[in-house]
């Protein structure tokens, strides 16, 4: 919920500079880029994982992924959208689908086995490029 509120307080003044696109084509790329380094991990056949999920990575990760959040809040907050409900929905929804993600995980965690990493970093490649797509388009 602070990254949708931070984009939208600096929303103006990014939006100035580089534009809301920015965010949304930065945060498409790094996580690109780590689910791109999960695939060929997964396929090197190492038992080990290529982005530990504990302290300091979990902070990391979900940075990452709020980045996506932030640009857009810099779209709200250029349009000047009402802070408290963005904030809130923002919440409430982010909490239903990491509690659903949660699950599925813990569901599949065991049917799938060696292939999770695999299909993790096939998950984060396809919203990466996703996210990042319309904005390489553009530069080309």
């Amino acid at each position: 919920m602070i990254m949708p509120l931070a984009g939208m307080v600096l929303g103006a003044w990014i939006s100035g500079f580089f534009g809301p696109q920015v965010a949304s084509f930065v945060a498409g790329i790094i996580l690109t880029v780590i689910g791109i380094q999960m695939i060929f991990t997964s396929l090197g056949g190492k038992s080990e994982q290529s982005f530990r999920l504990r302290g300091a990575g979990i902070l990391f990760f979900a940075f990452i992924v709020s980045l996506d959040s932030f640009s857009v809040g810099v779209s709200f907050g250029v349009f000047g959208a009402e802070a408290t409900m963005v904030i809130l929905t923002f919440g409430i929804v982010t909490t239903i689908m990491t509690a659903a993600g949660f699950m599925l995980g813990n569901l599949f965690r065991n049917r799938i086995g060696d292939y999770g990493e695999l299909l993790a970093g096939v998950v984060l490649s396809v919203f990466g490029l996703y996210s990042a797509y319309p904005y390489i388009v553009q530069f080309l």
